[in-house]
């Protein structure tokens, strides 16, 4: 029984990696593209202006967010991308409600909500 359930959590990983680690990639992108000045802004902060924002990961991003006066619903929102990623590169599946509350999230919604 105990391989037979991590068989099955394994594959329930697969797949929730094969979908959900672009989906975080793409949002990465979006929110870089959308939020460039305002992450330059957040990385002069801390002497990192030089750095280009597009090379950033999301744990990198969220870093530059959690410290600074950054919109919270921004914040929360590179809060949850980092916390997926995470998970799901340290061979974990995420509970259906996490997913639930990262594909809800306003900010994923459309592209338009990277906007302010």
């Amino acid at each position: 029984v105990k391989d037979t359930v991590h068989g099955l959590e394994n594959r329930l990983w697969r797949a929730q990696a094969a979908v959900l680690l672009p989906w975080i990639e793409m949002q990465r992108v979006r929110l870089v593209l959308k939020r460039t000045d305002e992450i330059k802004r957040l990385m002069r902060a801390i002497r990192h202006g030089d750095r280009d924002p597009f090379s950033l990961e999301i744990g990198q991003l969220w870093e530059y967010y959690d410290h600074r006066n950054a919109p919270r619903e921004t914040k929360n929102a590179v809060r949850l991308l980092r916390d997926a990623r995470n998970c799901l590169a340290h061979q974990n599946h995420m509970p259906y409600d996490e997913i639930q509350n990262l594909l809800s999230h306003p900010r994923f919604q459309t592209l338009e909500h990277w906007y302010g």
